[in-house]
């Protein structure tokens, strides 16, 4: 891999322990952004970084399995996350294997979080390349879809949620 795109990856791993201004937030709320203007805005802001961020995953060992990703507010994710239900995120995604990571990196209080326990066929290993690599980091795609295959459950006190990563064409809006 050569050294642009190795620190594409690295910048985005990067957390000064606070979100805004953090490389992968500030990226991931311009992916989120679907207006003419706001997609304008993005690759002018981010096209050269994306060049290089993209072609340097691409060269990471990818990632199958089941994965795990906290989420903070498990009353709205339980509203809107219904059995059968298809999700697309439309901005990368970390997620960890390890369970505990979910929930300390996460998730935070176990009575408002839930925890998504996620089975994926084509995730991105960060781990070794990230400033985090004890998290064991697999990024996914913006355009990763998945279906949800569980209702809610409770385990070890925290609430999960399982999704299955589907393949085939993309959402069409």
């Amino acid at each position: 891999m050569d050294q642009d795109c190795l620190q594409a990856i690295l910048a985005y791993t990067h957390d000064a322990g606070q979100k805004k201004g953090s490389l992968y937030f500030e990226l991931n709320n311009c992916l989120r952004e679907r207006s003419p203007e706001g997609r304008a805005g993005l690759m002018r802001t981010w096209g050269d970084f994306m060049h290089y961020f993209l072609k340097g995953l691409s060269k990471l060992e990818p990632a199958s399995g089941v994965v795990y990703r906290g989420l903070p507010e498990k009353d709205a994710v339980i509203a809107q996350y219904k059995l059968g239900r298809p999700i697309q995120w439309g901005a990368f995604s970390s997620t960890s294997r390890a369970k505990e990571v979910a929930k300390k990196s996460f998730a935070g209080d176990k009575h408002s979080a839930i925890i998504l326990k996620i089975t994926i066929t084509s995730g991105r290993r960060l781990g070794p390349l990230s400033f985090f690599p004890k998290e064991d980091e697999i990024l996914l795609s913006p355009r990763c879809r998945f279906v949800v295959s569980s209702l809610p459950y409770v385990e070890d006190g925290y609430t999960y949620l399982d999704m299955v990563e589907q393949k085939g064409e993309l959402f069409v809006f």
